[in-house]
């Protein structure tokens, strides 16, 4: 019999929950009146209408595919704030709900950046005496892309995506865009003194990040002095990593006081599972607790490890492109909304033996 229908033989009821976590403010919604809906959450409102969730599709060396989402439709209502604030908070307001406004007015009010915050769907049941057990849900997480309303009805909407829109090319570039300068017209020579207000240069120089783009010539530096913002700086011109540049990026050439000194980001024979994680960690921002990256190391062991990448990105790139660049190598990357982790496969998983190949059987 069929686990819904199962369910409802049983007499159990089905119910949605949704939970915003917004900054250390927590607001739960149900589909029907619960006293609340987990252990030690504050009370949930009965104001829930309706949820929609979409999931992950994949399209091979087509980047991320069309991501998870999530669709939530809450009713406004009247609300005195019990729940929301602290006692102190609640004995110096009026508990009026007339005259202190509706749940969502004081919302938008109190949380103008509620953008990107994580939302917590679960659908199950609830046992016959209104109690739950935690293995009838099933629980999807995604984060707050838009909210819209209330309408002239009173309906607010949600929308959630996955955790990957961190990754989305307006959100996260590498390397970022410089504002340091020169001082003064150059046209050879390996000394050049630079402002640099947010120590863009200073702070990306280090082992393997010594490279600098002045216009269309990329230098190495091999020094870096003075206080902020003006510093001093020491390259060898036409010295790039090669064969990866053409001669034209070594040619050297004049620059005018005011040119840009952009920093930029040299990866050297790093891995597939190192390079994401690096991109959506260090510069996404996304924490490692959704990042499965066991899975992702056992994925690339097997028969990927000496896949290696090698870039010198000379300008601000979206993170979300240079990702969409590496899943065109075989590799498929997806946010599983259940597991709250982001996934990693590959259709050239290879075993130790890396042949012969034949035609009977690998094709």
């Amino acid at each position: 019999m069929p686990y819904d229908e199962q369910k409802k033989k049983l007499g159990h009821h089905p119910i949605y929950l949704v939970k915003l976590e917004i900054g250390s403010q927590v607001y739960g919604f149900t589909s029907m009146r619960m006293d609340s809906f987990e252990t030690g959450a504050p009370p949930a409102f009965p104001t829930l209408l309706s949820v929609s969730t979409s999931p992950t599709v994949l399209t091979p060396a087509k980047g991320f595919g069309v991501r998870s989402s999530c669709s939530v439709t809450i009713q406004d209502c009247p609300w005195t704030d019990v729940g929301i604030l602290s006692a102190s908070e609640l004995a110096a307001t009026t508990k009026d709900p007339d005259e202190t406004g509706t749940l969502w007015g004081k919302f938008f009010a109190r949380h103008p950046f509620y953008e990107n915050s994580k939302m917590t769907v679960k659908t199950g049941y609830l046992l016959d005496n209104g109690g739950t057990i935690s293995n009838n849900f099933i629980e999807r997480v995604y984060f707050i892309d838009k909210i819209t309303g209330p309408d002239k009805s009173g309906k607010v909407t949600i929308t959630g995506k996955d955790i990957l829109r961190f990754a989305d090319n307006s959100k996260a570039q590498i390397p970022t865009q410089s504002q340091a300068t020169l001082d003064v017209d150059i046209t050879s020579g390996g000394n050049f003194d630079i402002t640099d207000p947010n120590d863009d240069i200073k702070n990306s120089y280090d082992a393997n990040q010594k490279y600098v783009r002045i216009n269309d010539e990329v230098m190495l530096m091999t020094s870096i002095s003075g206080t902020n913002p003006n510093y001093n700086i020491h390259v060898s011109r036409g010295t790039v990593p090669t064969p990866r540049y053409s001669s034209s990026a070594m040619a050297v050439q004049d620059h005018g006081a005011g040119s840009t000194v952009q920093h930029c980001h040299n990866f050297v024979n790093i891995r597939p599972d190192d390079l994401l994680e690096y991109l959506l960690e260090t510069v996404a921002g996304i924490s490692s607790t959704y990042l499965d990256k066991t899975g992702w190391a056992s994925v690339i062991n097997f028969g990927l490890s000496s896949y290696l990448f090698n870039a010198l990105l000379t300008e601000p790139e979206g993170v979300k492109d240079l990702i969409e660049e590496i899943t065109q190598h075989s590799i498929f990357l997806w946010w599983d909304e259940r597991a709250q982790k982001v996934k990693m496969k590959s259709m050239l998983s290879l075993t130790v033996d890396y042949g012969p190949f034949t035609d009977e059987k690998h094709i």
